[in-house]
């Protein structure tokens, strides 16, 4: 289900030209969806960078490698036919 809504926004940001705000703790998400990052802690921007700085694991702030870090385990892993 998380998958169709996140390929209907997509599609819908491309073909209708909209910008989106999209808040979220998975960076997966955000990196499928977003083309700048901005991670907030505690009311506060800690640190803004382009998508490409998550895909390459380049982030400044330890609150941001955390929450880079809890997307780890989210990641599908391939299944094997036996």
């Amino acid at each position: 289900m998380q998958a169709e809504i996140l390929n209907l926004l997509r599609r819908l940001h491309r073909e209708r030209h909209l910008t989106m705000i999209l808040v979220s703790h998975n960076m997966a998400v955000v990196g499928f969806l977003c083309q700048r990052v901005a991670v907030m802690r505690d009311d506060e921007i800690v640190e803004q960078f382009p998508i490409e700085a998550v895909r390459g694991q380049n982030m400044a702030h330890e609150y941001t490698r955390s929450l880079l870090l809890a997307t780890e385990g989210y990641r599908r892993k391939a299944i094997n036919p036996a």
